[in-house]
């Protein structure tokens, strides 16, 4: 029987391409029928393939919360914990990802998400 991820959609697996439906023998996501281990891929393949998915993994993507929620755990962790908050009129960063959609010219590239997950490249710890 095949198995499905009940929580696959908006996920960063459906952002990927990959499908709702899990490899029988490692249980990752599925992609044009490979999983994220290769575990179906001839063994003359296998390294090659973990070799480029690591080059993806450590990628640096744009970032933007999915949600209120996530947003809100984002500027908890980021943004007041950050000495740029304290200027004036706040950090313009801040402001920018509020205003802008991820694909605009002017939307922050300092907000990325990584193998850590999302961040602010320009996060500055308050003293």
């Amino acid at each position: 029987m095949v198995e499905v991820d009940e929580n696959f959609e908006g996920s960063i697996f459906e952002k990927l391409g990959f499908s709702k439906y899990l490899c029988t023998t490692c249980k990752s996501h599925l992609r044009e029928g490979i999983c994220l281990n290769g575990c179906h891929l001839p063994e003359s393949f296998r390294e090659r393939f973990h070799k480029m998915v690591e080059e993806v993994i450590n990628k640096r993507v744009s970032y933007r919360p999915s949600n209120s929620t996530e947003g809100m755990m984002f500027e908890a962790a980021w943004c007041n914990n950050c000495k740029r908050e304290e200027i004036s009129n706040g950090c313009e960063i801040h402001g920018r990802a509020l205003a802008f959609t991820e694909d605009h010219s002017d939307y922050p590239k300092e907000w990325v998400r990584d193998r850590d997950g999302p961040k602010c490249l320009a996060f500055e710890k308050k003293r």
